[in-house]
C-alpha cells in the first residue's frame, strides 16, 4: 500500500511540476513587406499585418523617429527567415538619431492604432513571456561608446490599467551571442498590483534605438511566447485583483484534493481491519 501510495503522490506532483507546452504570440511570420522604414522625410509610419501565428489576432507595427543627429536617419522593422531558417524579428538604424519601435497586438481591429476588447486571458496561458535568441550587433560607434537597446514589454488591461519591464538586450559576441528574454507576470503584477491578468487588451513590445554613429545598428529577436504554469489569477478566483478575499490557499489543487480523498480512504480501510481483528 505505501508502495502504490508513493507512486500516486509522485505522478500528481510530476502533474503539478511540469509546465505547459509555450504559447506562440508571434512566430516572426508573414510579413507583407521586406521592411516598413522611416526616414528624416517620414518620420512616422504604420502597418497593420494579420497573420495565423499572432494569437488572436494581428501584428501592429509603428517607428516613430524622435531625432536626427546626421545629415538623415534610416529606421526599418521588419522579419522572417534569417540564414539558418529561424524567423525572427529584426529592427535597424542607419546613421545617427533615436526612434521608437513598437510592436503592438490588441486583437484584430484592422488598424495599426491602439485598440480595445481582445480581453485575453493572458494567465490561463502561462506565467512567462519569453523572447528567446535576442542580439544586438554594434558596428563603429562614436566616442561616447554603444548604447544599449532594452527591449520593453507592456501589458494593459481592460480598465486601462498599465505595466511595463524593460530588459537589455546583449551585445552579440562570439562566447554569447543571443541573449533570453524572461518576462515574468509576477513582475508586471509588483509594478502595477491592480493590473488584471485575465482581460488583457493590449500586449506592446518596443524599443528606442539610439545610434551615435554613421554606420548601421541592428537587434535581432525570436519569436514572443508565453510558458510555464498557468497564472494563479483566474477571473473570479484567488488573487483575482477583482476577488474581495485573495487567498491562494482558499481552494486546494485538485491534484492536493485527489491525494486527501486517497489518503481518507486508506485510514478508513486499516481502522475497519483493526476493528475486525
Amino acid at each position: 500500500m505505501k508502495t502504490i501510495l508513493s507512486f500516486l503522490t509522485g505522478c500528481a506532483a510530476i502533474a503539478v511540476a511540469s509546465p505547459a507546452a509555450a504559447v506562440i504570440i508571434d512566430g516572426a511570420l508573414g510579413y507583407s513587406f521586406p521592411y516598413l522604414r522611416a526616414t528624416h522625410l517620414s518620420p512616422n509610419v504604420s502597418e497593420s499585418i494579420q497573420h495565423a501565428s499572432i494569437l488572436g489576432g494581428e501584428r501592429d507595427i509603428s517607428i516613430e523617429v524622435v531625432t536626427v543627429d546626421g545629415p538623415f536617419i534610416d529606421v526599418r522593422a521588419g522579419g522572417g527567415p534569417n540564414r539558418f531558417g529561424v524567423n525572427q524579428h529584426s529592427w535597424s538604424l542607419d546613421q545617427g538619431g533615436i526612434a521608437n519601435v513598437t510592436l503592438q497586438y490588441d486583437g484584430l481591429d484592422n488598424s495599426a492604432a491602439r485598440g480595445t476588447g481582445w480581453s485575453l486571458n493572458l494567465a490561463a496561458l502561462g506565467d512567462n513571456l519569453f523572447v528567446p535568441a535576442a542580439t544586438q550587433f554594434l558596428l563603429p560607434f562614436g566616442e561616447d561608446g554603444p548604447v544599449p537597446w532594452p527591449l520593453t514589454l507592456t501589458l494593459i488591461d481592460g480598465n486601462g490599467h498599465k505595466a511595463s519591464i524593460m530588459h537589455d538586450i546583449g551585445v552579440a559576441t562570439r562566447f554569447n551571442p543571443y541573449t533570453e528574454l524572461n518576462y515574468s507576470l509576477a513582475d508586471f503584477l509588483t509594478m502595477t498590483p491592480e493590473l488584471n491578468l485575465s482581460d488583457i487588451d493590449v500586449i506592446e513590445v518596443s524599443a528606442e534605438i539610439n545610434s551615435r554613429s554613421p554606420a548601421t545598428q541592428w537587434i535581432y529577436f525570436g519569436a514572443l511566447e508565453i510558458n510555464g504554469d498557468p497564472f494563479p489569477f483566474v477571473p473570479g478566483g484567488p488573487g483575482d485583483p477583482g476577488d474581495p478575499d485573495p487567498d491562494p490557499q482558499a481552494v486546494p489543487a485538485p491534484p492536493a484534493l485527489a491525494l486527501l480523498g486517497l489518503g481518507l480512504a486508506i485510514m478508513a480501510v486499516r481502522s475497519g481491519r483493526r476493528r475486525q481483528a
